[in-house]
């Protein structure tokens, strides 16, 4: 995909979450039930560790740090929050304004796409966030918002280099053609938006969001094979990084989202492994 058509799918979705943040906002109050599935495993993780870094890449209007005081509602850690949309981040922060369980949380503007455009091997990002390591970095909702097979690849390889030893990098990937039924009336043909097929990748769609007004986003949906590839691709990248589990949660099918669990196996126990 070239830098041309990147841009312009941005600047689509970077509209659409600016005109549809009150309706996306006021339907996304709940926690996701694959959240649920999380708990199990997230819960060695903060009894462990009296000081966790949890970094929330698309994080809306901070419904997952909500999930999180509600899990752990004992624990303390520090929160991190990157979003696009001015206006989905100005709802997160009003609903954190007094910390709970010492939990402290910061939020950022940040554009994952420009900023791949800018620096395409992601090396100089000079803003403090990405001078840290975490104890868990989550990417909902996010991936299938990045234009290009690439670009989706080279932030998850940058991501999975922010997680410190023992923690976890866990992503969605939007599966919306098991819910055919619902997404087949709100796809649109490219045209509509100025762009053309020849100039998107396979699997590239315009979505309508259909909620009171016409808003448009571009999505993608990744099949087994991207995933695949994207794994297999991470594991020569990063060794450490270790995918743990996959499954399927969300949605009324219960299958909207692909989760994948990856963990950072320490250097010791990397290599008692034999890997």
């Amino acid at each position: 995909m070239n830098r041309e058509t990147i841009l312009a799918l941005n600047r689509l979705n970077q509209l659409f979450y600016s005109q549809a943040a009150p309706s996306f906002d006021a339907t996304r109050q709940t926690a996701w039930t694959g959240w649920l599935k999380l708990i199990p495993i997230l819960t060695p993780l903060f009894e462990l560790n009296q000081s966790l870094r949890i970094l929330d890449v698309g994080c809306g209007n901070g419904r997952f740090l909500e999930f999180l005081e509600k899990a752990f509602p004992t624990k303390s850690f520090e929160y991190f929050g990157l979003d696009l949309s001015q206006e989905l981040l100005t709802k997160a922060k009003a609903k954190f304004t007094t910390p709970k369980n010492e939990v402290k949380s910061q939020w950022q503007k940040f554009d994952l796409v420009q900023t791949w455009l800018d620096n395409p091997d992601l090396s100089q990002l000079s803003i403090p966030i990405w001078r840290q390591t975490y104890d868990l970095i989550v990417v909902f909702g996010v991936l299938h918002h990045l234009p290009s097979c690439q670009l989706r690849l080279d932030w998850l390889k940058k991501l999975g280099s922010q997680v410190a030893n023992g923690g976890f990098l866990i992503t969605t990937d939007w599966q919306f053609q098991n819910e055919a039924a619902r997404f087949q009336t709100k796809t649109i043909m490219p045209e509509l938006v100025g762009l053309t097929t020849d100039k998107l990748e396979e699997n590239d769609l315009i979505l309508d969001w259909k909620q009171g007004k016409t808003h448009y986003r571009y999505c993608h949906l990744a099949n087994p094979a991207e995933l695949l590839t994207q794994t297999q691709a991470l594991a020569q990248t990063l060794p450490q990084l270790q995918l743990r589990t996959s499954f399927q949660a969300d949605g009324r099918s219960d299958t909207l989202n692909h989760y994948r669990v990856w963990q950072i196996v320490a250097a010791s126990n990397f290599e008692s492994l034999g890997l």
